[in-house]
């Protein structure tokens, strides 16, 4: 019998509800914190959910008019290659257009050339002309 993984889009006043639940399915797969308050100043939340587990998650941080940055899309190990993280996006992406957000954008890994092909399969481009600097401290 196939699993049915429910979606569900979390905004700012939905957070609450499954806060405990989101920062348990983060924390172990970060080493710098993962906390309440990383949770709270999100703008928007997707998950995949099987039987109550969560078992993929992306955040988002936006203005919800011009920017937005997608962040932390981690699908649990045992569920990857079943398209639940370029679900995610999707859903993510689809309700920040619906917002009327102008240029959305993520970082990720460099070395990971898979990486790189995944979400360019998804819709996004390698920016030719910029150059993404951090801050440091």
């Amino acid at each position: 019998m196939k699993k049915i993984i429910k979606f569900t889009i979390l905004e700012k006043g939905d957070f609450p509800r499954l806060s405990k639940q989101i920062l348990d399915f983060y924390k172990p797969k970060y080493k710098s914190p993962f906390t309440k308050t990383t949770i709270d100043n999100s703008t928007i939340i997707c998950l995949a959910i099987d039987e109550n587990k969560i078992i993929g998650a992306i955040r988002t941080i936006s203005d919800l008019t011009r920017h937005a940055e997608i962040v932390d899309l981690i699908v649990d190990k045992d569920y990857r290659k079943q398209k639940i993280g370029t679900k995610l996006v999707q859903l993510i992406v689809n309700r920040l257009i619906k917002y009327g957000v102008k240029n959305i954008g993520l970082t990720t890994e460099p070395h990971e050339d898979w990486l790189i092909g995944f979400y360019q399969k998804i819709g996004f481009k390698l920016l030719k002309d910029s150059v993404y600097l951090e801050f440091e401290k």
